[in-house]
């Protein structure tokens, strides 16, 4: 549908009231649309050898393993997919419900400071300073 919308002339030019012009118009080329739902890489493989949906855009959703971070997808996953098939439109994999993220045994136990300190240490390699550590604990609370 294609909608012509005139705006009416101010008082003081000459013009006419302005308007609304709708047109319908018909498409007589384009692809259809899609929706791939996949358990794996390995099965959105076998569906692009395969041949399915040969002329369609696709909309890509891989679910891999719920419940766990491992099942989304690396930058370097969904390029190798996109060179597979140029006509995925969206790749990507549903995030885990925060209920269902598996945490390694008792880490859901300790204090918010710990927390804080065991993953300043991972992404930074050292000790994070007790001043930011102060200043992470007032902004929690």
């Amino acid at each position: 549908m294609l909608v012509d919308i005139t705006p009416p002339a101010p008082p003081l030019r000459k013009g006419g009231p302005g308007g609304v012009v709708e047109r319908e118009i018909f498409l007589v080329s384009g692809r259809p649309l899609a929706r791939w739902v996949a358990e794996s890489i390995g099965q959105v493989e076998d569906w692009v050898t395969a041949g399915k949906d040969p002329t369609a855009w696709i909309d890509l959703e891989i679910r891999g393993t719920p419940g766990t971070m491992a099942s989304i997808l690396s930058l370097d996953e969904i390029q190798k997919l996109r060179k597979l098939c140029p006509r995925f439109v969206n790749v990507r994999t549903p995030l885990p419900e925060p209920a269902q993220v598996v945490h390694p045994a008792g880490l859901d136990k300790l204090p918010i400071d710990e927390l804080f300190r065991r993953f300043y240490k991972k992404h930074h390699g050292a000790e994070p300073e007790e001043t930011l550590v102060r200043l992470f604990m007032e902004m929690t609370t």
